[in-house]
């Protein structure tokens, strides 16, 4: 009867062993994954900010050639009447806009 409560002790011993081995083994397996989500969770934060910049750029520079196309036609309309002597009417058109988009610039 003492050698069975002694293999029984035993045995549970064994189970309580191999219970924490399989708990420390399984955090141990956790924790690199944990530390992958907090990474891919910091790129991915990186991403949103970068991609929100490149947003801005992007109007930012549809701003700027709005505002070149409009010095063009205003300088296209001055050279042709340098040249002519004429083109008035390009001349006020080109006058025209380009108050027109100071304007818009100017209450944004």
């Amino acid at each position: 009867m003492i050698d069975t409560i002694s293999e029984f002790l035993t045995l549970a011993m064994l189970v309580a062993n191999f219970s924490v081995m399989v708990y420390t083994f399984s955090k141990f397996l956790r924790e690199p994954e944990k530390k992958q989500e907090d990474r891919i969770s910091t790129l991915e934060d990186k991403v949103a900010w970068i991609e929100d910049r490149l947003k801005l750029g992007s109007n930012h520079f549809d701003s700027l050639d709005d505002g070149n196309r409009v010095a063009q036609k205003a300088l296209i309309a001055l050279l042709g009447h340098d040249i002519t002597g004429n083109n008035e009417a390009e001349l006020k058109e080109a006058k025209k806009e380009l108050n027109s988009y100071l304007l818009r610039k100017v209450v944004k």
